[in-house]
C-alpha cells in the first residue's frame, strides 16, 4: 500500500474530489448511467489505494488527506437529493472498513454514517474497527467493536483483548486464568505446579489458550518486577502444544533484557530443535520476530555480529529468480519471510558494532535478497550507525595527511555528493559480501565519502527523491549576504510558508516518509561532522533549510532538532542582517532570525539559555 498511496495520494485525492464535486452537480434522475460512472471512478481510486499494509501505519500526512476524502464522500451522498450512503455501493463501503484502509483519521465519520443511516457491519468489518480502536487508545469501543464481531465468541475474545490492555500483571493473571492450563506461580520461592498437557485446559480452542498464552508471557516479560530466574521458571511450564513462536520469543527476549544471555540461548536453541521437526508446522516455530530476537542472541557470541547475520539469512526466504542458497535451507517446510522490523534489528547489531559498512550493506541487498522493504526507521537506523561509528571504534582508514586530503577535496562543494549504490547482485552472492573482509578499509571501498557524508546524501537521495519540489523551497534564513540599497531600504521579511509539491511518480524511496526523529538525526549528524571537512556557512544553510523542508511536509521537528538547529546556526552564524519580525524592522543575529521564523510555526521554542544548557551538555558527553 505505501509503494503506491505515498507516491500518488495526492493526486487521486484531487481527482477522487473533482468526482465527488461533479457527482454534486449531475441530475440523479436523468443521469443515472453518469451517476454510476462517477462512482465507480471513485471505487476504482480504492482499489488503487488498497494494498497489503495497514493504513494505521501510515504517517499522520497520509491519515489526514484519506480522512479528507471520506467525509467529502459521505458528506456528498448525504446531500443528494434522495441522500445516498455507503451502502449503495457495498464494495466500496466493504472497502474503506477494511484493515487496508480503515485509520483512526476515517474511523469517526465513517461510523457516525453507519450510526445515522443505521448501516449493518459484517464481523469482519466490526474487527477490523476494534483493531483500529485499539490501535488509537479507545479501548473500550474497541471491546464493543469487538463484541459485534465475535457473537457467540464475544465473552472469550473480549476477556482476551482486556487482558492485553490491562494496567497491571495481576489484573492480566486474573483474567487469563480460566484460559492458562492451571498455572500455579509462587513468585517468591519460583516453584510452579501445572498439568503440562494442553488437553486439561479448560479452553479446548487451542488457538484461544495459545493466544492467552501468548499475552501472559508478553506481559510476564515485560514486568521489570519478574526475575530473570522466575521468567525461566515459567517457561519450563509451557504446554507441549502452546510453545510457539508467539508464546517462546517474548520469553527469549525479556531473558536478554535481563542479561542471562545462557538461558536465551538455550530456549533459541530448542525453537531450532522444534524447526528442524516440525515439519509442515514450522511456520509457527519461527517467524521474523522470533528471527530479530534470535539476531539478538547470536550477536552476544565473540564476532556476534557475523552470527546474528548468518542465523538471518539461514532462514529467510529470498526472491525466486536467479537466487542461490548460499547454505542449505532446512530440509522441507518453507523459509521465513522477513519483515521490516528484522531488518531494522540488523542494521541496528551492525550500528552498535560500529560497522557503517554492513550497515549501508545492508540497506541495499535488503529488498533484492529478502524481498524486505525499509522504512523510516530503518533510514534513522543509518544515519544513526553514521554519527556514532567513530564513538564504537570505527576507524574509516583517513589517518593519513592525503587521506584527510582527499576528504576536504570531496567535501568542499556547494552541492552534496549524490547517493551511489553498488552494482552487486545481493540475491546471488554469500553471506560474507554483507561482512567487513578481513583488514576492511572504508577508503577503498567508497574512496574519499566519509560514513557521515555518504549518510548525508542517502537522506537527501530520500527526501528530494520523493519531493523534487523541495529544492526550490528558500531557507527560513533567507540570503546571507548584502544585495544592496534596497536591503536598508525594504529589510527581507521571512519567506512564505511553502505549499507541499507533489510526490514524484515512481520514486526510489516512495515508501519512506522521514519522522521527525529521521530528521532529528540527520540534524544531529550535520552538527557533528558537517563543518569537520566542509564550508561552515554552507552546512549551516543546509541546517535551516531542512526545518524549511519539514515545514513544508507539515512534520513538526522534536524539541532536541531545534536546539541542534538553533545551537549550530548560533555557533556559526554571519554578521547582523536588518530584517522584519514581527512588522518591525530590527538588526539581529542568524539564531535571531531561526527563532523568530520557528515561533511563526511551533508553540514553543527553546530560549536562549535552553540552548546554552543543550550546547553544555553536549560538551560534556
Amino acid at each position: 500500500m505505501r509503494a503506491h498511496a505515498l507516491t500518488y495520494i495526492r493526486p487521486v485525492v484531487d481527482e477522487a474530489l473533482d468526482i465527488l464535486a461533479a457527482v454534486t452537480q449531475l441530475d440523479i434522475k436523468n443521469e443515472a448511467d453518469e451517476v454510476e460512472r462517477a462512482i465507480g471512478r471513485y471505487h476504482r481510486f480504492l482499489r488503487a489505494l488498497a494494498g497489503t499494509g495497514p493504513a494505521a501505519a501510515l504517517t499522520a500526512v497520509v491519515q489526514d488527506e484519506m480522512a479528507r476524502v471520506v467525509s467529502a464522500l459521505i458528506s456528498t451522498l448525504e446531500t443528494m437529493t434522495p441522500p445516498g450512503t455507503l451502502a449503495a455501493r457495498p464494495a466500496s463501503f466493504t472497502a474503506l472498513l477494511s484493515a487496508r484502509l480503515l485509520a483512526p483519521t476515517t474511523l469517526r465519520p465513517i461510523l457516525a454514517h453507519a450510526k445515522k443511516w443505521r448501516l449493518e457491519l459484517s464481523p469482519s468489518q466490526w474487527l477490523a474497527v476494534a483493531t483500529v480502536g485499539l490501535q488509537s487508545g479507545r479501548h473500550e469501543g474497541a471491546l464493543t467493536a469487538l463484541a459485534h464481531a465475535a457473537g457467540a465468541d464475544s465473552t472469550v475474545r473480549s476477556r482476551l483483548m482486556e487482558a492485553q490492555g490491562a494496567a497491571s500483571l495481576v489484573d492480566t493473571v486474573k483474567l487469563l486464568e480460566p484460559f492458562v492450563t492451571g498455572l500455579l506461580v509462587d513468585t517468591a520461592t519460583a516453584e510452579v505446579e501445572t498439568d503440562r498437557q494442553a488437553a486439561s485446559s479448560p479452553m479446548e480452542d487451542l488457538a484461544t489458550s495459545t493466544r492467552a498464552w501468548s499475552i501472559l508471557l508478553s506481559r510476564v516479560a515485560a514486568d521489570d518486577d519478574v526475575t530473570a530466574k522466575q521468567l525461566s521458571t515459567l517457561v519450563s511450564q509451557i504446554p507441549d502444544a502452546m510453545a510457539v513462536s508467539h508464546t517462546l520469543t517474548p520469553v527469549m527476549h525479556g531473558l536478554m533484557r535481563r542479561g542471562d544471555i545462557v538461558a536465551a540461548r538455550r530456549i533459541w536453541r530448542d525453537i531450532q530443535n522444534s524447526y528442524q521437526a516440525a515439519g509442515e508446522g514450522r511456520g509457527a516455530v519461527i517467524d521474523a520476530a522470533t528471527l530479530s530476537v534470535g539476531a539478538e542472541v547470536q550477536f552476544a557470541r565473540p564476532n556476534g555480529l557475523k552470527h546474528a547475520l548468518k542465523a538471518v539469512d539461514h532462514y529467510a526466504w529470498r526472491p525466486r529468480r536467479g537466487h542461490r542458497v548460499e547454505s542449505p535451507r532446512p530440509a522441507g517446510g518453507r523459509a521465513v519471510r522477513l519483515d521490516t522490523q528484522a531488518l531494522n534489528v540488523l542494521i541496528s547489531l551492525a550500528s552498535r558494532a560500529g560497522q557503517p559498512g554492513v550497515t549501508f550493506r545492508l540497506w541495499e541487498a535488503a529488498r533484492a535478497r529478502w524481498g524486505v522493504i525499509h522504512d523510516d526507521i530503518s533510514l534513522t537506523l543509518v544515519l544513526e550507525s553514521a554519527l556514532t561509528c567513530t564513538e564504537r571504534g570505527f576507524d574509516p582508514g583517513m589517518d593519513s595527511f592525503r587521506g584527510r586530503l582527499r576528504a576536504l577535496a570531496s567535501a568542499i562543494h556547494s552541492t552534496p555528493a549524490t547517493y551511489k549504490s553498488k552494482e552487486v547482485d545481493w540475491r546471488s552472492v554469500p553471506l560474507t559480501a554483507l561482512l567487513d573482509p578481513p583488514h576492511y578499509s572504508w577508503h577503498e571501498e567508497h574512496g574519499g565519502q566519509q560514513p557521515w557524508a555518504r549518510a548525508r546524501a542517502l537522506f537527501r537521495a530520500v527526501v528530494l527523491g520523493n519531493w523534487p519540489g523541495l529544492a526550490d523551497v528558500p531557507s527560513p534564513l533567507g540570503a546571507r549576504s548584502f544585495l544592496g540599497i534596497a536591503d536598508l531600504l525594504s529589510p527581507r521579511s521571512f519567506p512564505a510558508a511553502s505549499i507541499c509539491p507533489p510526490p514524484a511518480p515512481g520514486a526510489d524511496y516512495a515508501h519512506i516518509i522521514p519522522s521527525a526523529r529521521t530528521w532529528e538525526m540527520y540534524m544531529s549528524l550535520l552538527r557533528k561532522y558537517g563543518v569537520e571537512f566542509g564550508d561552515a556557512a554552507a552546512v549551516e544553510d543546509e541546517v535551516a533549510r531542512a526545518l524549511g523542508w519539514m515545514r513544508t511536509l507539515g512534520t513538526k521537528p522534536t524539541w532536541r532538532t531545534t536546539l541542534e538547529a538553533l545551537m549550530h546556526v548560533g555557533e556559526h552564524e554571519g554578521a547582523r542582517r536588518r530584517v522584519r519580525i514581527k512588522d518591525r524592522t530590527v538588526l539581529a543575529r542568524d539564531e535571531e532570525i531561526l527563532r523568530a521564523w520557528l515561533s511563526e510555526w511551533l508553540p514553543t521554542v527553546p530560549s536562549e539559555s535552553e540552548v546554552a544548557d543543550f550546547r553544555r551538555r553536549i560538551s560534556r558527553q
